[in-house]
């Protein structure tokens, strides 16, 4: 089960966000209509879950060292649901396990979706398939965190005393 977090602590996620091995920042990815971004989530949720557990905030753009709103809002937020962003981590990994999705306002006002990617599994989480044409994602491969930060296949047991290590 993913851990619960205050309103207030979410939020604090969106006062001058930063990617970090814990936090991946994606733009707004169709995620109901497009199956390449349905993959970008999965990899990004896959890698996070390995390392500990973390958040993917949707919405923004990395620009100039910092996160700004990404272009193409779309007109309702309804396609960041729970049931849709679990379908997708079903879909996509093995085992499966259970992410938590808030809308939280930044202190503009603007709602974004936090969704909260449990850590703390008993054995590294694997890709159950691969994504669209064999790309983005790889089946049977195990993605984590690495500095820069970016989502990568682990290549090697060099690097697998972080994976599953940590709770948020």
């Amino acid at each position: 089960m993913a851990p619960q977090f205050s309103r207030a602590r979410l939020a604090d996620l969106l006062i001058e966000p930063r990617e970090d091995l814990a936090l991946e920042i994606k733009n707004w990815l169709d995620l109901a209509q497009d199956n390449d971004a349905r993959a970008i989530f999965a990899k990004a949720a896959l890698a996070i879950a390995n390392h500990g557990g973390g958040f993917i905030l949707l919405g923004l753009e990395e620009a100039g060292g910092s996160a700004v709103e990404a272009p193409g809002r779309p007109a309702t937020l309804d396609g960041y649901n729970q049931d849709g962003i679990n379908g997708i981590i079903q879909n996509y990994a093995d085992p499966p396990f259970h992410c938590v999705v808030h809308l939280v306002p930044d202190p503009a006002g603007a709602l974004f979706p936090i969704i909260v990617v449990p850590g703390g599994h008993r054995s590294p989480i694997r890709s159950r398939r691969s994504g669209p044409n064999g790309q983005i994602v790889v089946q049977n491969s195990i993605y984590i965190r690495k500095l820069g930060p970016r989502s990568e296949v682990l290549a090697s047991v060099r690097g697998t005393e972080t994976i599953c290590s940590a709770d948020v």
